[in-house]
């Protein structure tokens, strides 16, 4: 005699406790520092040099600053960033 086990196909849900709210969001980049986050994925970096040249050529006085990251991005470089921009865009690529 053999016992079937039958299993539910369907997974739990993950990351509620997890969730969060999205950032604040400035109602203009006008004058602000805004910092371009690449992970070293390829085709990132290119991504945002395009996004940064659009933010330039749109808003007036935002200053961009690149910075080089890793997958997941490492605390100290996220800390820096905090510290020397108003907003973020990141990138990944591939």
């Amino acid at each position: 005699m053999y016992i079937l086990e039958v299993l539910s196909p369907v997974a739990a849900a993950q990351g509620i406790d997890n969730a969060s709210v999205p950032a604040r969001r400035p109602s203009s980049l006008e004058g602000l520092k805004v910092g371009l986050v690449w992970n070293a994925k390829r085709g990132g970096l290119d991504a945002l040099r395009k996004a940064g040249e659009l933010i330039a050529h749109k808003y007036r006085g935002v200053s961009l600053r690149t910075y080089e990251g890793t997958q997941p991005c490492r605390q100290e470089l996220l800390e820096q960033g905090i510290r020397e921009c108003d907003v973020f865009v990141g990138s990944t690529g591939d």
